[in-house]
């Protein structure tokens, strides 16, 4: 399809034969008829997944079309989009899903959503941090504390690290552990083990200075860990 409609769209370019692939086409060869944006593609190249409020990327029934972003994973080599942001049922999410982030066999993305129905009992339109298997079709909420229960603030910006097994996110919440009031903090969910632990820096004396942490990334074999501070000094 040509990106004719005059939204935003995802596309690839080869830097060898500069072909342009365009990623948020619509199905059956039509352009999409809404904004598309956050894309990432993953290592190998193949696969990108990009936000959309397009309605026309998949085929679904009128009565899940909403004026919600949806995660996508587009396949360079076949064409075939697929919605990521879907509940067990197959229902598309009700709230906004968006920056999706790819593990680096490709196998899982991960991606933020305020909507309530992509795991049983998560949502009450907080954002919260997924993982969806996309072998499997499995999605699991990471931004959970050590006991698995909900967060009772937002989750938002966050890593997976390369295998897949590890999530790095920001919360607010104030039922995780060392959880400063009014600061984000960054959180570490091992999804393997269902462990929750703080990684960002703390103080015992709460001065004016303490801004909280975001943005956390792993290194590519997810020893490291790094995230933004406005602290003056991180011990």
């Amino acid at each position: 399809a040509d990106a004719t409609s005059g939204e935003y769209d995802i596309s690839r370019k080869d830097r060898q034969t500069g072909a342009v692939y365009l990623a948020s086409g619509g199905s059956g060869n039509t352009d999409s008829n809404g904004t598309s944006q956050f894309p990432v593609i993953c290592a190998s190249g193949r696969y990108i997944a990009f936000a959309s409020e397009a309605t026309n990327l998949v085929t679904r029934s009128p009565e899940h079309a909403r004026p919600y972003f949806e995660v996508y994973v587009n396949d360079t080599f076949s064409g075939k989009t697929t919605l990521v942001s879907i509940s067990p049922s197959g229902a598309v999410a009700d709230g906004d899903s968006r920056d999706p982030r790819f593990s680096a066999n490709c196998r899982e993305i991960l991606f933020q959503s305020q909507a309530d129905n992509l795991v049983p009992g998560s949502g009450h339109g907080l954002y919260n941090v997924f993982v969806r298997d996309l072998y499997t079709g499995v999605t699991t909420i990471a931004s959970v504390n050590a006991s698995g229960q909900f967060l009772n603030a937002n989750s938002t910006i966050s890593a997976i690290n390369g295998a897949g097994t590890m999530v790095a996110f920001t919360s607010w919440a104030s039922n995780l552990p060392d959880a400063v009031p009014g600061h984000p903090e960054i959180y570490l969910r091992n999804l393997a083990a269902r462990t929750t632990v703080a990684i960002s820096a703390h103080y015992k004396d709460l001065g004016a200075d303490v801004q909280g942490f975001s943005w956390p990334d792993f290194s590519p074999d997810g020893k490291y860990v790094i995230l933004r501070s406005l602290t003056s000094s991180v011990n």
